[in-house]
């Protein structure tokens, strides 16, 4: 399990821990749907394909690694092809914040805010996916966050 902390209360930076060591520092824009992950000597970056476009892209020097696509503007979840399998990202609630990642309609893991208050979230996804591929997730949740908090908590 994962944790982002944010790099200080209105920021949109996390540093990410596991088992209370920083591992990776993630810098996302404050203009665009982008950001670079800072992990293990190497810089990856993730961002939005085009401007109107719902794929988003987990990348590392030119080459994509995995994709994400947002079906619909007007929905909460993403679709990914991973490992060979199909996972949806999604909403667990209209009334939470907590997302999440689904296999076969089966709930595999989460990503959820520690609290009401705070942006402090937990990643709990499998143990054998890598932390890119989890803080790449945690990202596409914090763009809905952002966004939430942007129409004011609409949904």
């Amino acid at each position: 399990m994962l944790i982002a902390e944010p790099k200080n209360f209105f920021s949109g930076d996390f540093r990410i821990f596991d088992d209370n060591k920083e591992i990776a520092f993630l810098d996302s824009s404050v203009w665009k749907e982008s950001a670079q992950l800072k992990f293990e000597n190497e810089t990856y970056e993730f961002n939005r394909e085009k401007s109107f476009s719902g794929l988003f892209r987990l990348m590392l020097k030119d080459r994509t690694l995995l994709k994400a696509e947002k079906p619909s503007a007007f929905s909460n979840k993403f679709e990914i092809e991973f490992k060979g399998a199909h996972y949806t990202l999604k909403k667990g609630s209209v009334w939470k914040r907590e997302f999440h990642i689904l296999k076969s309609d089966r709930i595999i893991g989460s990503i959820k805010p520690l609290g009401v208050f705070t942006q402090k979230t937990k990643i709990d996804l499998p143990e054998n996916w890598l932390p890119i591929t989890k803080i790449f997730l945690f990202w596409l949740v914090s763009i809905i966050w952002k966004r939430e908090n942007s129409a004011g908590g609409a949904t």
